[in-house]
């Protein structure tokens, strides 16, 4: 009786062969033997956090071990259920771990099964798997809302607002953004590119105007308030033209004089009131309606 050599997980033809130690025996060899030797089992433990918000990066290690002594080597493939597939592949082990770091994985209402699966190179263990769980929710971006004349404008006076949608980690907001003065709507639904949406008018009024811009939220990212701020629309003062029918004149002088008004911008109505004509200090024409025609 003897104990064999470390045998290796296969099957191995094993043959006795007698030599005979005196001239009464002689020598005979035993029929074989089909020894089989089974891979060693290995268990996959997967650890990592259990809650995430979309485009945070996290990091998930599968440890690997076996109650058989030896070097398990190979690699770990990550994936990851709710349709998505692979997300880390054939990462090396080392040391008897392997890890993998994401961010990518959408928000879902449904927690994601995190799966490792181990693959052995070393033929004398078999592969095994080690499973997670994970909630990804909705993440908040962060939001600068700005105007192209720094808050400050005349009546008519084209502004731009620009709202900027940052995301706090990985990924690009999409969806729609709607600028409100107070309660009114002055740009609805506006399209995100890139993050960034904006709006022009020349139609606020002369007051102080509190702008909100509302984010709509899509599939990764929460809705709600994404900036306000103050754009304070003073008076403009139109340029006022003087003209005369003829001159010079000839007595008895009576030309036409038309005083026009000239506004900056597009505003979105027209100077009203009256304009009276002085010769020196002396009215010739008193209270004169302003007309657009």
């Amino acid at each position: 009786t003897t104990a064999a050599t470390a045998l290796t997980a296969t099957t191995h033809p094993i043959v006795a062969a007698y030599t005979a130690g005196s001239a009464n025996f002689a020598g005979s060899t035993s029929t074989t033997l089909t020894q089989t030797v089974n891979t060693a089992s290995t268990s996959t433990v997967l650890t990592g956090a259990s809650t995430s918000n979309y485009g945070s990066s996290q990091t998930y290690t599968a440890t690997v071990s076996s109650s058989v002594s030896g070097t398990q080597s190979g690699t770990v493939t990550f994936t990851a259920s709710n349709g998505y597939g692979t997300v880390c592949t054939a990462v090396a082990l080392s040391s008897g771990t392997a890890t993998c770091t994401e961010a990518a994985l959408p928000a879902n209402a449904t927690a994601y099964t995190l799966t490792a699966t181990f693959s052995p190179t070393n033929a004398n263990f078999a592969g095994s798997s080690g499973t997670a769980t994970l909630t990804v929710s909705k993440n908040t971006p962060t939001a600068a809302l700005t105007s192209s004349t720094g808050g400050a404008s005349y009546y008519g006076q084209s502004t731009t607002f620009t709202d900027t949608l940052t995301p706090p980690g990985t990924g690009t907001t999409t969806g729609t953004v709607t600028f409100s003065d107070g309660v009114t709507p002055i740009c609805s639904a506006v399209a995100l590119t890139a993050g960034v949406a904006t709006c022009t008018t020349t139609a606020l009024s002369v007051a102080s105007h509190t702008v909100t811009a509302t984010y709509s939220g899509d599939g990764n990212f929460t809705a709600g308030t994404a900036g306000t701020l103050t754009q304070l629309v003073s008076t403009q003062s139109p340029t006022l033209t003087l003209t005369s029918s003829a001159n010079p004149d000839s007595l008895p002088a009576q030309p036409t004089l038309t005083a026009t008004l000239t506004t900056t911008g597009t505003p979105t109505t027209q100077p009203s009131g009256t304009i009276t004509f002085f010769d020196g200090g002396t009215a010739v024409c008193t209270e004169v309606a302003v007309s657009s025609d």
